[in-house]
């Protein structure tokens, strides 16, 4: 048999119909519009456009993202994109991985982000929020590890989960 093409129109309709997408948008929407953070807007708009072409965690799992995703600040995201990948964070951000031959993750952070120096209350609190989501099972922040361990990767599954939710595909 011939395979049918899925027009805009059906698409569209379909779409209409997908009580996730529109659970999503109302969501999203709502989220949205508290904010005046074009990073975070971006990501509430990647997360409806991922569930409209059905690239979206089931509805409990996007419905718990959308609601990390209104609680958290910019810094929770570019942090969670960071520990995600290290090496290659450093790499798309034109810069070379430190060469540390001792380091932690706090220090591999501020490497990162300069801006964070001296701000080590408040990434603390980030740490411990994206740890509570789940998003990552490590340690201590301050903990000393050889260089190639603080720039290993950080985030579970589900971290992983969240950052392609809310990351154009």
């Amino acid at each position: 048999g011939e395979e049918k093409v899925s027009t805009p129109r059906s698409w569209f309709s379909s779409l209409s119909k997908n009580e996730q997408f529109l659970d999503t948008i109302i969501q999203a929407t709502g989220y949205a519009l508290k904010t005046g953070e074009a990073e975070k807007i971006k990501a509430f708009k990647n997360a409806v456009i991922n569930t409209a072409v059905d690239e979206a965690p089931e509805k409990t799992k996007g419905h718990l993202f959308l609601t990390y995703l209104d609680a958290f600040t910019v810094w929770h995201i570019k942090i969670l994109h960071f520990l995600d990948n290290p090496k290659r964070w450093f790499t798309d951000s034109g810069q070379r991985p430190p060469n540390f031959l001792m380091s932690s993750i706090s220090g591999t952070l501020q490497a990162a982000f300069p801006t964070l120096q001296g701000q080590d209350e408040l990434v603390d609190v980030i740490w411990k929020d994206l740890g509570n989501a789940g998003f990552h099972r490590s340690g201590d922040l301050k903990t000393m590890m050889s260089g190639d361990g603080a720039l290993a990767d950080r985030t579970t599954g589900l971290g992983k989960e969240f950052i392609a939710f809310i990351t154009e595909q």
